[in-house]
């Protein structure tokens, strides 16, 4: 494998588990998100399921004034609950439109409040407003029949409201317990992926490290001042401690380094044979008689 393909694959190594992490990163963000809008709107239901109960008792006891004063303002918080409960209940409606058991119990509960306008609520006050005008003579009789009516019927509706809210209360739980369970999942998978990504990459790192130094042969630098020093005519610089390196460019540097070595003594031994033969021959050169001769050469030799 090519040595830019190596590092090409070392980068793309480090790049992938960032883009690992990061999409487990993600996930576990939008899980949690998602659990905390289902925390959020299910405390808002509950929220709203007290408000209507908190109506209730604003109407009750706006009609309750009223029927012991006989004055129109007592009738004020009766008749402003009667439109709050409507839209509150039927926001409450629309938010838990997936779940179709609350729904009913909403339309139940609804149904109940209704009964008690129209069979309780507003016959008392049509009975006290017309004691006041001299047809009844007394109210009392009327709200004494239809107490008990009254009591069954607001039984009734907070029988019915506990039941919704009690449901709401045990899915939250639920969701609150899969929002602990998903934030520990979270923390874990995020550790593992992360743990898993750095031991991979050491591992990739390692591997990838080995080869480009078996690719190189030794420090980089180290290897750039033996080349310095053998272009300075230095042959004698020494290999002595990588005597081991077999491949790479060290490699190559050490058997360049022998090849010169070996050029340069065949050099230096023709340079003598050359010198060596033309200092002969002007030792021979002329008329000279044998004993000359030889004795020129012996002194040459010697």
């Amino acid at each position: 494998m090519k040595l830019r393909t190596q590092l090409f694959l070392g980068y793309f190594l480090i790049f992938f588990f960032i883009i690992v992490i990061a999409l487990v990163t993600y996930q576990v963000i939008n899980s949690l998100i998602s659990t905390s809008q289902w925390v959020t709107d299910i405390q808002t239901e509950i929220t709203e399921a007290h408000k209507t109960e908190k109506l209730l008792v604003e109407m009750e006891t706006g009609l309750r004034g009223f029927l012991l004063t006989d004055e129109e303002e007592f009738l004020e918080p009766f008749k402003t609950g009667i439109k709050v409960f409507k839209t509150t209940l039927d926001s409450l409606k629309m938010n838990v439109s997936d779940k179709p058991s609350q729904v009913k119990l909403l339309v139940y509960y609804e149904a109940g409040v209704n009964r008690w306008i129209n069979s309780v609520a507003e016959p008392e006050i049509d009975a006290r407003r017309k004691m006041d005008k001299g047809v009844i003579f007394d109210a009392k009789i009327i709200s004494l029949l239809n107490r008990k009516a009254e009591k069954e019927i607001m039984d009734s509706l907070r029988v019915t409201s506990a039941k919704f809210i009690n449901v709401e209360e045990k899915i939250l739980e639920g969701h609150i317990k899969a929002s602990n369970a998903s934030a520990s999942h979270a923390v874990f998978l995020t550790i593992l992926v992360s743990l898993l990504s750095i031991l991979i990459g050491i591992v990739a790192i390692f591997f990838i490290s080995r080869s480009i130094f078996r690719k190189v042969g030794g420090e980089p630098g180290v290897i750039a001042a033996i080349t310095e020093q053998i272009a300075k005519g230095n042959l004698e610089v020494g290999l002595e401690k990588w005597n081991g390196a077999e491949t790479g460019i060290l490699a190559s540097v050490k058997s360049m380094l022998e090849a010169l070595k070996i050029n340069k003594a065949e050099v230096e031994r023709n340079d003598w044979f050359r010198i060596g033969r033309g200092d002969l021959n002007d030792q021979i050169r002329g008329v000279l008689t044998v004993e000359e001769l030889c004795q020129n050469i012996i002194t040459f030799l010697c």
